[in-house]
């Protein structure tokens, strides 16, 4: 039975506090439609598959890992009752929880590639205080300040650092910044928000634009860009959040409350669910999604494959976060107290759950 979601978080948000949903993922996607405003970007982005679909990895999942499930994730917690500063724990092999912070208040922690650096955020205390970018060794050691900005992401290689720079005074638009991450060298990329790396290195933004070609004069558009690093932006998409999978053969696309399923630089999209943040599994065969919420206004979420299958549903979550051999989820979880789940990511199983936030897997 199709879910019915609201196309905008907030209503949903309110809707959920009053009234009860019996909603489910559709069980099989329909055929791909002919192309249209609705249906597909409204410009193809210009990038190549690294294989071609005719060539997709298996969708079988892999076997979840021996010792402790959560092993290897990040987290933030508030270790002193009453005390603002939060940190960041590792779980240990043995399930143990070992600080990694201590000189600065630390969240949104973000591991390198390799495994061996965590970029965070301090906590923000007061209006006049803005968010630094900070990068701290696995075993807590060699903690360095990069710069003033928000949500810092490593690049697929390890060698920068995407983040950006926002005013809460002055509501500005958002500088985005490139940080070398051996010399803290910083380099301004683009003005806009939601910055993502791709998976070849280039950069995924989105930016109001004034006077898009097609729109009423004046107004302002949702427009979302691509760039190389020194690259001129290429526009991709109108009023759409795209999400490519790690290997770069499909695109998901949310317009409208509905998420899609594309293949770069070929027309159409073929409809897979109405529902919103999705999450690719790191073998591009699965992805997490957003599609309901639950009487206590916190989002459910399922598990889908590429053909548009429910593999599980039910689970309530919000940033979700694969670990790195695909077999585990971990997500927040705020009602009643603010947790983070360990999923199975075959059933949506509870595997593991701790008081805390912001969980980032070891790669």
């Amino acid at each position: 039975m199709g879910r019915t979601i609201l196309a905008s978080l907030v209503v949903l948000a309110l809707a959920a506090c009053s009234t009860e949903a019996a909603l489910s993922p559709s069980a099989s996607a329909s055929a791909p439609p002919s192309p249209s405003a609705s249906a597909a970007p409204s410009m193809a982005p210009s990038v190549e598959p690294s294989m071609p679909p005719s060539e997709e990895p298996s969708s079988t999942p892999a076997a979840m890992p021996e010792g402790h499930p959560a092993a290897g994730l990040a987290l933030v917690q508030f270790p002193e009752e009453g005390s603002p500063d939060s940190h960041i724990f590792v779980v240990e092999e043995d399930g143990a929880l070992r600080q990694v912070t201590s000189a600065t208040t630390a969240t949104w922690p973000s591991w390198s590639p390799d495994g061996t650096k965590i970029a965070f955020n301090p906590a923000k205390v007061g209006a006049d205080v803005m968010y630094g970018v900070f990068v701290i060794n696995a075993d807590g050691t060699g903690e360095r300040y990069i710069g003033e900005g928000v949500n810092p992401q490593w690049s697929p290689d390890g060698t920068k650092i995407l983040f950006h720079e926002q005013d809460d005074v002055t509501a500005d638009p958002w500088s985005i910044y490139v940080a070398d991450a051996a010399t803290g060298e910083i380099t301004e990329l683009a003005t806009g928000f939601d910055e993502t790396w791709l998976w070849d290195g280039r950069v995924a933004f989105h930016q109001m634009t004034e006077d898009v070609e097609g729109t009423p004069p004046g107004s302002l558009t949702d427009v979302l860009y691509v760039t190389e690093l020194g690259g001129e932006p290429q526009m991709v998409g109108l009023e759409t959040e795209m999400f490519w999978s790690p290997d770069g053969t499909w695109l998901l696309e949310v317009r409208d409350g509905v998420v899609s399923l594309a293949t770069p630089n070929a027309p159409g999209s073929r409809e897979l669910i109405e529902g919103f943040a999705p999450v690719w599994s790191p073998d591009s065969t699965r992805f997490v999604v957003a599609y309901d919420f639950d009487e206590n206004a916190s989002p459910l979420i399922a598990v889908m494959n590429t053909d548009g299958e429910e593999l599980w549903s039910g689970a309530i979550g919000t940033d979700a976060k694969w670990s790195a051999d695909g077999t585990r989820i971990a997500v927040e979880a705020g009602y009643p107290d603010q947790m983070v789940h360990v999923l199975d990511a075959a059933t949506g199983e509870i595997l593991w759950e701790d008081e805390g936030t912001d969980p980032a897997w070891m790669p």
